[in-house]
Parts: structure tokens; sequence; C-alpha cells
């Protein structure tokens, strides 16, 4: 094998997207010929390895123009002649199984990154067109168990693989502690929460706000001084900050927007939290285990898969949960908060380090291209 493509929907700033970026530089480093096409473009993350081909395209819903991309795919897939397409995202995925009709696509496998998808159209059309896929996977058994239940795939031909992150990137460093909250002004007196991922709806901050102005009213006489970091942009970007103003915790919190030092930002936290109303296998969470913050999220998705005992799970949209479990974490001790830190990190090293998942992967390309599996 030579030859990888990959097709993603987009290359925005998502936990899937960085995931093919880093998939695809590790690759590269090892020898292999990758092709990357994003079917929306408006890239806000990319490769770093130069030689990486990144073809990108501007698909809007018109049926002409998804036919011409279309054809402009099957010239670059035939030109290419990958080994593999591997495939992200429903649009994506969908997209792959059409281009497999008109092209010469050995072999293809499709990604998902979520419980979520879509709603029953989308699943009938997962299914409807399984056959033109060698495989689907999906990044977390509760969400691969979704996928089965709704009827997307059949149960022999959906597997799961977890995402992968830079474990040597993303551990704690007290320099970046320091270097974040002098940024911000403030000092190891203050206790720093902060929250990464896009502002929409599947994240539901609005649950975490609601929650965080429930602990800054329960510490109103205490000498604990709370501040909130959320790190991210989206369509809910303006409803949120109103949202802040509202509850009159806008004060207590800096919306960071994007920022490409996260690791730096994961060790000056005290917390790290996750309001998710649903999730597939969120890389953040890893970032934050990697990185030795004490999590507190909901538990959806893969999370509990991913942080087991060493965090704080509460349900979705429940923020009197939310703010309760954010008032436990400031109770316990510092050795227990320590052995949950040691642990996850241990745990995110084991289990989600890149270079283990993109031999993962090379290993389960080769079973397909020798069909010994699938």
């Amino acid at each position: 094998m030579k030859r990888i493509a990959f097709i993603l929907t987009g290359l925005g700033m998502g936990g899937a997207e960085r995931q093919v970026c880093d998939l695809s530089d590790e690759y590269a480093k090892k020898g292999y010929d990758v092709l990357l096409i994003s079917l929306t473009g408006q890239s806000k993350v990319l490769p770093k390895n130069k030689s990486i081909k990144v073809v990108e395209f501007n698909i809007s819903k018109s049926p002409i123009v998804v036919f011409c991309a279309l054809l402009k795919s099957r010239t670059l897939i035939n030109n290419f002649k990958p080994d593999i397409v591997h495939s992200h995202m429903y649009h994506a995925n969908i997209f792959s199984r059409m281009l497999k009709l008109c092209s010469k696509i050995p072999f293809l496998i499709n990604t998902a990154h979520s419980n979520n998808e879509g709603g029953r159209l989308r699943m009938l059309s997962y299914r409807y067109t399984d056959f033109l896929t060698n495989l689907t996977t999906n990044v977390s058994i509760d969400a691969t168990e979704a996928f089965i239940k709704n009827g997307a795939v059949k149960k022999d031909k959906i597997i799961t693989v977890v995402n992968g992150i830079d474990t040597e990137r993303f551990q704690y460093s007290n320099e970046y502690r320091c270097e974040k909250r002098e940024q911000l002004g403030f000092g190891d007196d203050v206790i720093f929460y902060v929250a990464v991922g896009r502002l929409c709806e599947a994240k539901d901050y609005s649950n975490m706000f609601k929650a965080f102005s429930l602990l800054i009213k329960k510490l109103d006489n205490s000498t604990i001084i709370p501040r909130l970091g959320v790190i991210g942009v989206g369509e809910l970007s303006d409803e949120l900050e109103i949202l802040a103003k509202e509850l009159r915790i806008i004060d207590y919190i800096q919306f960071l927007g994007l920022q490409n030092d996260v690791e730096k930002w994961l060790s000056a936290a005290d917390f790290y939290l996750m309001s998710s109303a649903w999730e597939g296998l969120p890389l953040a969470i890893a970032e934050a285990m990697s990185c030795k913050c004490f999590i507190i999220s909901t538990d959806c998705g893969g999370v509990k898969e991913m942080l087991g005992d060493n965090g704080l799970l509460v349900p979705p949209k429940n923020h009197t949960s939310f703010a309760q479990a954010m008032i436990d974490g400031l109770n316990f001790t510092p050795e227990f908060m320590s052995s949950c830190k040691i642990n996850a990190r241990n745990s995110a090293v084991s289990k989600f380090s890149l270079p283990k998942i993109a031999t993962k992967w090379l290993i389960l390309y080769n079973d397909i291209i020798t069909q010994k599996k699938y």
C-alpha cells in the first residue's frame, strides 16, 4: 500500500477535521502519498506536511454543484490511483459512496464521528448505500451501537476505532500555566474552568452557563474566585454572549475565540468542562486527560468509555446536576484530584496516542486490501 486518499466534509476546527489532518501528517512522515479532498473548503486547519495534496471544493446544496464536484473528484481519484479511500462524516461518507459508482476506488472506508449524524432520512441513506462501502467505523462503542440500533448499518459491517491525539504536545506544563494565567491577569488564587468546542447546539453551552451561574451564587460569600474560559467560535456566539449577560455571569467569562495553543490553556485550567447534549468520542476530552485536567462532563457519547472513574459525569441537559458536580469538585482532597489526573493522563497515553491509532488504521487498511477482513 502506497497511496491513501481522505475525503471529508470540510476543514474546520472540529475534532474530525483535526484527526484527518493529524493522520495525514503521520502517513506522509512514514512515506505514504496522501490526497485530502475537502468538500466545503474554507479551511481553518490543514496538514503540516507540504507534500500532502489538498483539494478544496465549495459544494453547496445545488445538485449541479454536487455533480460537478463528483466529476472533478473522479478525475482526481483516477489520476491519484489510491490503494484505499477513507471518508469522514456524513456528507463525505455519502459523497464517497456516490463517487465509487463512477471512479476507480478499489476499497472504501466510511467513518462517522458521533452517535447523532442526523435524523431518520440520513440513517436510511446510510442503510441503502451500505453495499458501496467495505466498512463503516465510528469513534466510540456508544456511537457504534447507536448506528446499529438505528438501522444505518448491519452489525457485521461496522467496528469502533477511536480517535488519536498528540500526547507529547498535550501534557501539563507549569510554565504554560503561569503564562496563560498572567495573560488573563490572575494568579493561582483563581479557580479557572476551561471549555473547548464549537459554539453550536451539540455542545449545549447554555447548559454550562446556567450551571456556572448557580456555582457563582453558591460561592457568593466565599473566598473562592471562579473564572470560565471558553475556546471556540460558532453560530451561537452572539446568543451565548446575550445569555451570559442575562445570567449576570459575563464578567466571569472569557470568550477566547479560536486558539492554536489549546494545550497551554489546558495547563492553566483547574477544571475542564464539557456540557454536550450529544457526542461521538470528543478529542477535547482526550486532550484534557492528557494535560492532567480534572474533568467534569455530561455523560454522552463515548465520554464514559474514555474517562472511566477519573472525573465527574452528569446527565446531559441538567444544569443543576452540572452545578452540583462543580461544587463537589471544589471539595475533593488534593490527593484524590492528583490521583484522578495522573490516571487520566496514563489512560490517554495508552489508549489515544496518535501513532498507535495511525498504526491501527494501517493494519485495518491492509486487512481490507488483502481481503483478510471485510
